[in-house]
This record gives C-alpha cells, structure tokens and sequence, in this order.
C-alpha cells in the first residue's frame, strides 16, 4: 500500500512527528527527557508499521477507501500507543490526560503529512 510505503520510506511523516513528539513532552519534562521521549517513539513506531500493514487484510483490495480508513485507524492507534508507551518508558511515569490526547493527536498529524507525502509525490 502507498501509505506503508510513504511511512517507511520518507522523512516527512517522522520529522513532524519527532518535532511534535518534542514539544508535546517538553510541556511535562526536561529537554533531554524530552528529546529522549521522542527517539524511543521513533524507534519504537518503525516496527509498529511493518505489523500494522501486516496484520491488514480487506476486502475489497488494497487501494479501497475501506482498506484507507482501517489502515489509517490502525496506524493512528499503533502510533499512539507507541508514543504513551515511550513517555513511560524514558520518564517512570503515564502522562497526563492532556499529554496523552495531544501525543495520539501526533499519530494523526504524522499520517496526515503520509498522505500530503503522497499527494506531492504524485503532483512531481
């Protein structure tokens, strides 16, 4: 699939998510938590893909807007979990509600530059 693809193999989608990843934990911790935080979640957030599309079978083939939706929820989710998973991990502790929402938020916005990746490569 393209998104897969897109989020494999381009820099766009981490770039924003490790700049988010930062500022996001630089609100609760200390810079170097912070840059720590988001490493781990970039570490972490490569295998999740590979088993995100893995695991994604629809019918209707791959470029339906079913197999989209699910592979974007599933990316959103992975992501996510893996960013709430790295926060713990780095600083001792579960983050905030607040923190929480904003780092799921991230996984959006990470699969929202996949999907401008995609449309600008097209576009060239």
């Amino acid at each position: 699939m393209g998104l897969g693809f897109t989020m494999l193999y381009t820099y766009i989608p981490w770039l924003v998510g490790f700049a988010l990843d930062t500022a996001i934990s630089k609100m609760a911790v200390k810079l170097l938590r912070s840059l720590m935080t988001s490493t781990l979640s970039m570490v972490l957030g490569y295998p999740t893909i590979l088993l995100a599309f893995t695991a994604l079978v629809v019918p209707g083939g791959s470029d339906s807007m079913l197999a989209w939706s699910l592979a974007s929820a599933v990316l959103v989710l992975g992501l996510g979990t893996v960013k709430i998973v790295s926060y713990w991990v780095v600083n001792e502790s579960f983050p905030s509600k607040k923190i929480a929402l904003l780092l799921y938020f991230n996984a959006i916005v990470m699969v929202g530059a996949a999907y401008a990746t995609i449309i600008m490569m097209k576009k060239s």
